[in-house]
């Protein structure tokens, strides 16, 4: 991992915690089956968004967009929100969906990184 993706990942893990700590009265009980729904759920947007994607579905695209930055937001994902944002606000067409997927799969795998090792780190204490 190279070291901007690990200072990414370490500012992801605070804003993780920082939301969900006040909702999960900051309890690894409760915050662990929190972050490993959001990464499954996130897990399939991220794939029917390729799909999609790869089916040149605009509209299913633009969907799925809605529904990954719903749970970013709620776990306070703060990039992935605004990248999220950001591609919903493009003029999107077929030529454009490779590109938005791109985006948001690289802003997703530094989340997807934070998520699991605050699974980790939560289920050690």
């Amino acid at each position: 991992m190279q070291r901007e993706e690990q200072s990414d990942m370490v500012v992801c893990m605070e804003e993780i915690r920082r939301y969900l700590g006040p909702l999960t009265a900051h309890q690894s009980t409760l915050m662990v089956p929190l972050l490993a729904e959001f990464v499954r759920a996130s897990d399939d947007d991220i794939a029917r968004l390729q799909r999609a994607a790869e089916e040149g579905h605009v509209g299913q695209f633009i969907d799925r967009i809605h529904r990954l930055k719903g749970g970013a937001r709620i776990m306070g994902t703060l990039k992935l929100v605004a990248t999220c944002s950001e591609i919903e606000s493009w003029e999107l067409d077929q030529a454009r969906l490779p590109e938005a997927l791109a985006r948001l799969q690289q802003e997703y795998e530094v989340v997807r990184l934070a998520a699991t090792q605050l699974q980790v780190m939560e289920g050690e204490e």
